[in-house]
């Protein structure tokens, strides 16, 4: 009887294990299906008698692809104060260090520097639009405004209140300064 009990147990278990198998694998063709997003190929070595045995990435049509996706998530993300390479790498389904190798590759610069770029760009763009220094630093991703400047003066020369174009009422206070007559 108990010879009978361990073959039950046995084919019961055996039964379990091949149902866990396959839900792990239609779970796995899904999540395929759900979060497919171009990324480059395996890199191919070329012929070291034509190149010097360069490494290429990727064709053509993917790096432009993949320079657009990874341009548009750093365009959302930008007010983010703490946007780092990690952040990006995650959403692309990418691990850091690949993301890293592959953002300098494509792009001809480190993620920090295209990031302080694009923020910069934004902060011209947002400071004409005659914005609050401190509306414009938190748009751009800075929490410390001093630090924000500093940044900025650092890229362009000169300070983000120099930089503002002079309202009207601004330009009558700085002009008059001689007391009311009252």
């Amino acid at each position: 009887m108990t010879d009978f009990l361990y073959l039950c147990y046995f084919v019961i278990l055996h039964l379990l294990l091949v149902a866990l198998l396959v839900y792990v694998l239609q779970l796995r063709y899904r999540l395929k299906q759900r979060h497919t997003v171009q990324t480059s190929t395996f890199s191919q070595v070329q012929d070291p008698a034509q190149n010097d045995s360069q490494i290429t990435s990727s064709t053509p049509q993917t790096s432009e692809a993949w320079r657009d996706k990874v341009s548009s998530l750093i365009s959302q993300h930008l007010h983010q104060t703490g946007l780092h390479t990690g952040d990006i790498a995650q959403m692309l389904y990418m691990s850091k260090r690949s993301f890293q190798r592959r953002f300098k590759a494509e792009f001809e610069m480190t993620f920090g520097s295209y990031l302080m770029m694009v923020r910069m760009t934004s902060a011209k763009a947002l400071l004409q639009e005659s914005l609050l220094v401190s509306e414009v630093a938190a748009r751009c991703g800075y929490s410390d405004l001093s630090y924000f400047c500093f940044c900025f003066k650092q890229y362009y020369g000169v300070s983000p209140s120099h930089y503002l174009p002079q309202r009207p009422h601004q330009l009558t206070q700085r002009h008059n300064n001689k007391p009311d007559d009252r």
